[in-house]
């Protein structure tokens, strides 16, 4: 069976350098682990990418985002964050190179583009 409590290191996969010592595999996709912190990363907090929330809809569309986003300068961000994500590109600290997201409501990294490896 599989072992769900294993701790894996994530590296970049251009530089090799560790980006991660301590990350759980996702449940449902194989290739994607998150984590509480992050080790050689840099959030970019000037780009946001948003998705919906893992309803299995589709992406939405460009003016449904928009309506979505409008209460941004509002105080509201409480039911936005209920049905929007907002995610931040996390890059490796030395050679740029994306390796995943930072969930800005959850304060949970996703890695996605690493190489795992046995802590």
């Amino acid at each position: 069976g599989k072992s769900t409590g294993q701790s894996l290191v994530l590296s970049c996969p251009f530089c090799f350098t560790p980006v991660c010592y301590n990350s759980q595999k996702h449940e449902t996709y194989s290739n994607q682990y998150r984590a509480a912190c992050a080790d050689n990363c840099v959030i970019e907090e000037n780009r946001v990418l948003r998705s919906a929330v893992e309803t299995g809809a589709e992406p939405m569309a460009e003016e449904d985002a928009k309506t979505a986003s409008k209460s941004e300068c509002g105080n509201d961000e409480e039911s936005v964050g209920r049905d929007i994500e907002i995610l931040f590109p996390v890059d490796c600290k030395y050679c740029k190179c994306q390796v995943g997201v930072y969930d800005f409501y959850e304060k949970i990294y996703y890695f996605y583009n690493v190489l795992p490896g046995l802590g």
